[in-house]
Order: C-alpha cells, then structure tokens, then sequence
C-alpha cells in the first residue's frame, strides 16, 4: 500500500487558479494511474 506521503507526488498544484490567490489541486496525473487510483479509492472508501 502506498503511504498518503507518496500520493502526493500524483497531485500537481495549479496556482491563481481559477483567480488569483487560490491553489487548485490537479488530480488528473492520479486518475491517469490505473493502479494509483484504485489505491485512493479503497482508500477513501474504508472510512464507510
């Protein structure tokens, strides 16, 4: 299982998007990740 740590390298910061001042958080590497993805969601799906 890959640790949240690592996860982040598949997340790319977009700033003073969509104005200024604001970060936006580009899941679009991740998604591209097949074995990635389906990692963060069994991730995100143990919570329920």
């Amino acid at each position: 299982m890959t640790a949240p740590e690592d996860l982040k390298k598949y997340v790319r910061d977009v700033p003073d998007y969509p104005q200024k001042g604001i970060i936006f958080r580009d899941i679009t590497p991740l998604l591209g990740e097949k074995s990635i993805f389906r990692e963060v969601v069994e991730l995100m799906s143990r919570a329920w």
